[in-house]
């Protein structure tokens, strides 16, 4: 998985796993605590501002550092299909 992303955008998976662990896994137990952000419990923000770092983690890893692009194998394996057909 890492061997196609370059060094200089490998902090973005980082981020994806810290992200996980906060939102997902055991970090989620830092924002259960009896406490309010305006009129919201503090769980509601966590989870509610984790949700919008989703959205930012999603097109970076989805569009910038191409994990959701066909390559170019694939491209060159269908045109061969089409022209046998």
């Amino acid at each position: 998985m890492l061997s196609g992303v370059p060094k200089s955008e490998r902090w973005w998976l980082w981020a994806f796993f810290l992200w996980i662990f906060f939102s997902l896994g055991p970090g989620l137990l830092l924002a259960n605590k009896p406490a309010f952000i305006g009129y919201f419990p503090v769980l509601y923000v966590w989870s509610l501002a984790f949700w919008v770092i989703s959205l930012i983690l999603t097109y970076f890893l989805g569009y910038k550092l191409t994990f959701t692009n066909i390559s170019d194998d694939i491209e060159e394996g269908k045109e061969d299909v089409r022209r046998e057909a």
